[in-house]
């Protein structure tokens, strides 16, 4: 056989075997998608706050969709779990997560993961912003923001106690991140729940934390903490006279701070099908019975495109990278 011959068998081999290896794309035309059920992934356990949200978004996609939104509970690590099982999964459009601004933390404090989070994760929509405000006790002397900053730059570095609710949480790096901007340093007190932080709250021993709004709303009301700031780009409906971080200080002016709540998918997806299920939840979470029982929690529902969902990732990232390297945070294994 003569060596042209030889080389065209090899390249056609060669060819097979590329195909073979290859991950297998939905064939499905985008007019019939989705032709079955869709698995809603949802990365902590059945009753929780994570399966109350959702469920009522699964719902309504169903109908609009014509076919089940089925939530799947898969608790336990969401970055090596939940997450995982959507990266590693078959871009066709038919297993979404339930993400939430941790996805930021995890693409870059998480390491040895089986996947890339911001290669292998398709954003959809952000459903919701929650919004987040910073509390204190009735004890602590300032009234507000403004007075906080200056309380803190009157007194010695670490007086002032910031408690938040794990190490390398979203709360810590947020509270690392404004104390950087301002050029202060807090002293942070990290507690493995809220019962624990907010006694010693009460009783004078950490002067402020950010939470989100619906579970501190009561204790304002009551008198029972102070709300010093939100921390959303405008005020909430629900504090009006409470003002916004990014009024408090010059060096704030273009900070915002959001805990989210959104759907991600698998990289790939067909751009005809990710625009089906994105048109869906942003119809869903613009529905005026989701709009309004978000605004009387303290939530902003959104429907992003996938490409402000995506810059706002950026943003996110950026953020926490450079907030790891200033406190030369380390990776988790």
């Amino acid at each position: 056989m003569h060596l042209h011959h030889l080389a065209t068998l090899a390249t056609v081999a060669g060819s097979a075997a590329a195909l073979l290896s290859a991950p297998v794309l939905s064939q499905e035309s985008p007019d019939r998608y989705p032709s079955r059920p869709i698995t809603f992934i949802m990365p902590f356990t059945a009753g929780g706050a994570t399966d109350i949200e959702n469920r009522p978004y699964a719902e309504e996609a169903s109908k609009l969709l014509g076919k089940p939104v089925v939530l799947d509970f898969k608790p336990g690590n969401p970055a090596r779990i939940g997450y995982a099982v959507v990266a590693k999964g078959a871009p066709d459009g038919y297993t979404i997560i339930s993400a939430s601004d941790s996805i930021s933390l995890i693409a870059i404090l998480e390491k040895n993961l089986p996947y890339d989070p911001v290669k292998d994760l398709q954003p959809v929509t952000v459903m919701t912003k929650w919004t987040t405000v910073m509390i204190s006790s009735p004890m602590f002397p300032a009234r507000n923001a403004k007075e906080m900053i200056a309380y803190a730059r009157a007194n010695p570095p670490g007086k002032l106690n910031w408690a938040d609710s794990v190490a390398n949480g979203s709360g810590h790096l947020e509270a690392l991140y404004i104390n950087s901007l301002l050029g202060i340093t807090g002293t942070h007190i990290h507690y493995k729940g809220n019962s624990q932080s907010m006694l010693d709250m009460s009783e004078g021993r950490v002067d402020l934390t950010t939470t989100r709004m619906l579970p501190a709303l009561p204790d304002i009301r009551a008198g029972r903490r102070k709300a010093l700031a939100v921390l959303t780009a405008e005020r909430s409906p629900l504090l009006p006279d409470v003002p916004t971080l990014r009024e408090s200080d010059p060096a704030l002016r273009n900070f915002e701070g959001n805990s989210w709540v959104g759907v991600m998918t698998t990289s790939g997806i067909p751009p005809a099908i990710l625009k089906k299920l994105s048109d869906t939840f942003m119809k869903v979470a613009k529905s005026p019975a989701n709009a309004k029982l978000k605004a009387e929690q303290g939530g902003a529902p959104w429907g992003s495109t996938p490409e402000e969902f995506q810059k706002m990732l950026d943003t996110q990232l950026g953020r926490w990278r450079e907030v790891v390297n200033k406190f030369n945070i380390k990776p988790e294994d």
